[in-house]
């Protein structure tokens, strides 16, 4: 069956296979540039101002797509390699699968609990997920991971589309190895799907720009309410598209212009839809816990302020590819988007270039709404992420030419150099995943306790849980689910005999007071079983779904999760 015909009815996991077959069947195509000999075809492109790619392709052309495919191909090793680690979910990751995990398709349209925010259809897609292949940390990352590799591959075709071998080939290697694509493309959240649909939507525009075709505006009517329903940054792209190619095409035909009429018609029904109903519904819910933490995020009025605000975002998380961070930590990749950007004004690509900066402008008005937050944390801001990391191409390439005039050794020196150091940042990116750093230990550590807990835990034996749902550690929760039929949240049975609770019991209860007696088989099980060290106290507790009754407690250190069991 062939990638045309196969059944796929979920958008995002259509979206995802689509574009992996397009870009795989392009690169595959490329297969022949890793012959020894290459034959020299037309002449080559000598400057950034080259646009579309031509059929016949140089020595120096073979050259720069050799290391573009190198770079396509690492960037989806890393990605992988990084699900097949099989890392543990962390808090955030936890606190959307709890929603997941309890609640059918037509609740994940309302406000979610924990104060997630996520578009419906990658809610729709992540629980089809866990139904399909069970409760498991791969199976709430498989499509995030799936929409990653593709997103990158559908990258790596467009800049073939688009750039010179040398800026595209520079892009891609920048996409393949940085920090936040990598480790957010392989998390269950939507980020990688904002990367994705992002590019995807921006080559369809770029192509009619470049060829003006009702082809390409009918997919992008086909796209738009595709990737809006996966994506929620993805009204800005399309909001961005619409202006610029509204502008673009006033003097075509009136084909054309009915096509894009209609493309903002799709764009407003889906923004009612999708973003008016439900996001307006999931942000209005989580309102008291997401806006102070956003504060930075929302430019400020006095134009002094925002000055200073505009310049510290555009040098910050906002830009951290393939590193940087906050306080002016990603200085150089602005300086090389502002060498991009010239470039292509020199070029005489400007309408490709407003293509480029729309979403920044239709974001930052959305931020200035304070409807959504503007380049304080790079997760939410994934959309933006092809944008400047073309442009950092674009400028890296234009500074090479520049200071070695494209074909010398000291060009493709200065490009190896900036290779090694690409490898030498993804190898110590990905290290972090793997040695023992503070967050990765608790998550660790959270998912042990929970598998040996159960384990423990006699057949037929069920575990009382002191805490209701939403008040215990949700990585702890998470894991304790893998068996939810034996737990019992805040309430006991009479042939309970096991509970678990946190250091201090749930809020409104009666303090702890000391007892006389500590039940030593109980401590040495619990020793034994977790591998864990535990201090053993005997204490007075009342349950706060019944009578008072004495428990025997073993906190399980450093963590915060107890063991108890009732003394026989």
């Amino acid at each position: 069956m062939t990638a045309a015909h196969m059944p796929l009815h979920n958008p995002l996991a259509a979206c995802v296979f689509y574009s992996i077959a397009l870009a795989a069947e392009r690169i595959a195509s490329m297969t022949h540039l890793f012959s020894i000999n290459p034959t020299a075809g037309a002449p080559k492109p000598t400057s950034i101002e080259t646009g579309i790619a031509k059929p016949q392709l140089s020595a120096d052309t073979r050259y720069w797509r050799r290391w573009l495919l190198i770079f396509a191909v690492v960037g989806v090793a890393l990605r992988l390699i990084r699900l097949g680690a099989n890392i543990p979910l962390n808090g955030d990751e936890t606190l959307l699968g709890m929603n997941l995990l309890h609640r059918g398709f037509i609740e994940l349209t309302k406000p979610m609990d924990y104060a997630q925010i996520a578009p419906v259809g990658f809610l729709w897609a992540q629980r089809s997920m866990l139904l399909l292949f069970g409760k498991s940390d791969l199976a709430l990352r498989l499509l995030p991971t799936l929409a990653g590799v593709a997103g990158l591959l559908l990258f790596a075709e467009w800049m073939m589309q688009i750039l010179t071998p040398l800026a595209g080939a520079a892009a891609v290697g920048i996409l393949a190895v940085a920090n936040y694509p990598v480790f957010h493309a392989v998390e269950n959240k939507p980020y990688s799907g904002d990367l994705l649909m992002s590019t995807l939507m921006l080559m369809l525009a770029a192509r009619y720009l470049h060829r003006p075709q009702i082809r390409w505006l009918v997919s992008l009517l086909i796209v738009t309410p595709m990737a809006i329903l996966v994506s929620y940054p993805a009204t800005f792209v399309a909001g961005g598209i619409v202006a610029t190619l509204g502008l673009f095409t006033l003097s075509r035909r009136r084909a054309h212009v009915l096509l894009i009429v209609l493309l903002g018609i799709v764009l407003a029904a889906s923004f009612w839809l999708f973003i008016w109903h439900i996001a307006a519904a999931q942000y209005s819910h989580a309102k008291g816990t997401q806006d102070p933490y956003w504060q930075d995020a929302f430019p400020p009025r006095s134009p002094l302020a925002f000055a200073w605000w505009f310049v510290r975002v555009h040098t910050g998380n906002l830009f951290a590819y393939p590193f940087g961070g906050n306080n002016f930590g990603s200085t150089g990749t602005t300086l090389f988007v502002i060498v991009g950007i010239v470039a292509l004004l020199r070029a005489r690509r400007g309408w490709l270039l407003a293509l480029l900066l729309s979403p920044f402008a239709v974001t930052m008005a959305a931020a200035a709404l304070h409807r959504y937050p503007y380049g304080q944390s790079v997760r939410i801001c994934q959309h933006l992420a092809p944008v400047v990391i073309l442009l950092s191409g674009v400028g890296v390439a234009a500074a090479i030419e520049r200071a070695a005039h494209y074909r010398t050794v000291l060009a493709k020196q200065l490009s190896i150099t900036g290779l090694l150091v690409l490898t030498v940042i993804c190898v110590v990116d990905i290290r972090g995943d793997f040695l023992p750093s503070h967050d990765v230990v608790e998550h660790y550590r959270a998912r042990d306790i929970a598998h040996k807990i159960l384990q423990q835990l006699p057949p037929g034996e069920s575990l009382a849980i002191l805490r209701a749902p939403e008040k215990t550690p949700t990585n702890v929760a998470w894991y304790l689910c893998d068996q939810e039929n034996r737990l019992l949240w805040n309430q006991t049975r009479p042939d309970t005999r096991w509970a678990l609770t946190e250091s201090l019991l749930p809020d409104g209860t009666t303090p702890l007071r000391p007892s006389s007696t500590v039940t030593a088989t109980a401590g040495k099980l619990a020793a034994e079983s977790l591998h864990q060290p535990v201090a053993v106290r005997a204490q007075w507790a009342v349950n706060p779904m019944g009578p008072p009754q004495q428990w025997d407690l073993f906190t399980i250190s450093p963590s915060t999760v107890s063991v108890a069991t009732r003394p026989q």
